[in-house]
């Protein structure tokens, strides 16, 4: 088995194959993506008159207003989440950036080991491996989630172990927010946000922040007193 990874994945110009792949796949549909994310400027412009109106409405007029921007609202969050998506979808994980990077040490590393015995212990110890998908929730915020499962011989007598959606599922970044509010020993702000994220658009790293607010990860604390860990 290890004989085989070896020889077929990472044999001499893998990782270049692998880097040239990845670029290949993070190309993204220019008019598509150019499309939508004019769309979502312009959708955030008029919630933010919008806003302002409702704030100088007249008493017959508050409702009206209201559902309008609530319409705005949803729509901006549909296409965000479509951008996002797609976002997602053709950018690796971080964890797998980290991998390739490390990947032409990894046949030196297997040569050091006694192959025989090292797949022997595998078989051994490993009954199975299974990855599934199932709907999941996290405070207001539904999404797919994926899981695995290590499985154990029963004669070692140890419980399985479960592989997290974290490990092998895609990147969310309102989670990635939790967790850095949650180590932080301050106030976290948008641009403290957009740093994490990897961008400049502070309307992506608010659109975020709202995510993380919905699952019940962060809370805001005053008008301009930044987020803190939801207690």
């Amino acid at each position: 088995m290890l004989e085989t990874i070896r020889t077929r994945l990472l044999e001499a110009g893998a990782e270049q194959t692998i880097r040239q792949a990845i670029l290949k796949a993070r190309r993204k549909d220019k008019t598509q993506s150019s499309r939508e994310e004019r769309q979502l400027a312009d959708l955030r412009k008029k919630i933010e008159r919008g806003t302002e109106n409702l704030a100088l409405a007249a008493a017959e007029d508050f409702s009206a207003i209201s559902r309008l921007l609530t319409q705005w609202r949803d729509r901006e969050t549909q296409l965000s989440e479509r951008i996002e998506q797609r976002n997602r979808d053709l950018e690796p994980l971080p964890e797998a950036l980290s991998v390739i990077a490390r990947i032409n040490d990894i046949p030196s590393n297997l040569t050091k080991a006694d192959k025989a015995k090292l797949a022997h212990a595998i078989r051994q110890t490993v009954a199975s491996i299974t990855i599934g998908t199932g709907p999941a929730r996290t405070g207001k915020v539904e999404y797919k989630e994926m899981f695995g499962e290590l499985q154990f011989h029963s004669a070692f007598g140890i419980d399985p172990i479960r592989i997290p959606d974290e490990a092998i599922g895609q990147r969310r970044i309102w989670r990635e927010l939790g967790e850095l509010v949650r180590n932080a020993d301050r106030p976290l702000y948008l641009k403290d946000f957009a740093i994490q994220i990897g961008t400049k658009d502070l309307s992506r790293a608010a659109h975020n922040v709202r995510r993380a607010e919905a699952a019940g990860l962060i809370r805001k604390i005053g008008h301009q007193g930044g987020w803190v860990m939801l207690e």
